[in-house]
């Protein structure tokens, strides 16, 4: 298995950003892989390969970290690429506020390393929503002009109560994002779960 933690996006947001990559796709003749509608999330961690055994593991580190952070609003906003100089990889949306969004991953992260079921990716928490996949990487002219169609990405606020834990498939036509368990955020929603 191949599991991630991600916060989902309301379809509108998730719409807001699949036009926003037509439309580059469409005026800057780019063809990069962009990420399908109903895949675009915000992942929190990236777990890698786990066994099916571990997955009480992981739901119930989950489960106490979500209840230790209060539901909060963001929007997306901004985007940028990976790396951010040169030739690039990635283009993606940014978020705002980063400040709860960084108070979960860092929640998340902890609660898994100590039930001994830690992330696998141990580089930087930068918070964001990958749009598109760019192999080859697109020539620094080219991320420039998307990145300045990007410059006024602003969805509306909406409401972040959840945490999502996802399986992902990888097949030819590209990867299918399967949820497994939502946790919901917040002490009195822990009562419950």
């Amino acid at each position: 298995m191949r599991l991630f933690a991600a916060i989902d996006l309301p379809e509108s947001v998730r719409g807001l950003l699949a036009q926003r990559g037509r439309t580059l796709g469409t005026e800057l003749k780019l063809r990069p892989r962009w990420v399908a509608s109903e895949n675009l999330h915000l992942t929190l961690v990236f777990l890698g390969r786990a066994e099916r055994g571990s997955l009480p593991g992981v739901e119930g580190a989950m489960r106490r970290a979500a209840t230790t952070i209060e539901p909060f609003r963001l929007r997306v906003s901004a985007g940028g690429a990976f790396p951010p100089s040169g030739r690039a990889r990635v283009l993606w949306a940014g978020v705002d506020p980063i400040g709860e969004v960084t108070s979960l991953h860092e929640a998340l992260r902890g609660e898994l390393e100590a039930a001994g079921v830690g992330a696998a990716d141990a580089s930087r928490f930068h918070p964001h929503v990958t749009l598109a996949r760019c192999r080859p990487p697109l020539v620094r002219a080219l991320v420039d002009r998307a990145l300045e169609m990007l410059r006024n990405l602003d969805s509306e606020p909406f409401d972040v109560a959840g945490v999502t834990l996802y399986e992902s498939h990888t097949l030819p036509t590209g990867a299918r994002h399967e949820a497994l368990n939502r946790f919901d955020l917040g002490r009195r929603a822990g009562d419950r779960q």
